[in-house]
C-alpha cells in the first residue's frame, strides 16, 4: 500500500471522528476538531474525570433505588413512601445519560489522539 493512501484513510478516519463530535450533546469540551494533541489529551483527561465521576454516581444511586425497592417489595420498609423517590429516579437517570454520553467523548477523543498519532508517524 502506498503511503499517501494510507494517509488519506487515516485523515479520512479523522474527519469521521470530527463529525461525531457533533452528535455527542451538549458536553463541556474544548474545541474537539483541534489537530493538537497536547491540547486533545488535556480535553480526555478531564472528559475521563467527568465520566468517572458520573458512573460511579449513577451506579450509587441506582444500587440505593434497588436496595429501597426491594426492601418495599418485600415489605421490610413500610413507613417509606417511594412516590416522593422520583427525584431520586430523576437523578439516577441524569447520571447515567450523562456517564454514557461523557463515555462516547471520551472514545472519539481517544480514538482522534490515536489516529493523529499514527498519521504524525508517517511524516
Amino acid at each position: 500500500m502506498d503511503t499517501n493512501e494510507i494517509k488519506r484513510n487515516i485523515t479520512a478516519q479523522i474527519a469521521i471522528v470530527n463529525q461525531s463530535f457533533s452528535k455527542a450533546g451538549p458536553i463541556w469540551i474544548k474545541d474537539p476538531m483541534l489537530e493538537d494533541i497536547d491540547s486533545l489529551e488535556r480535553n480526555l483527561k478531564t472528559n475521563r474525570l467527568y465520566f468517572k465521576f458520573y458512573m460511579v454516581g449513577a451506579i450509587i444511586l441506582a444500587g440505593i433505588l434497588l436496595v429501597i425497592s426491594l426492601l418495599k417489595t418485600f415489605k421490610m420498609l413500610n413507613n417509606l413512601d417511594l412516590n416522593n423517590g422520583g427525584l431520586m429516579i430523576l437523578f439516577t437517570i441524569v447520571f447515567g445519560l450523562n456517564a454514557f454520553a461523557y463515555y462516547k467523548v471520551k472514545v472519539n477523543l481517544e480514538n482522534k489522539i490515536y489516529l493523529l498519532k499514527l498519521l504524525k508517524s508517517f511524516d
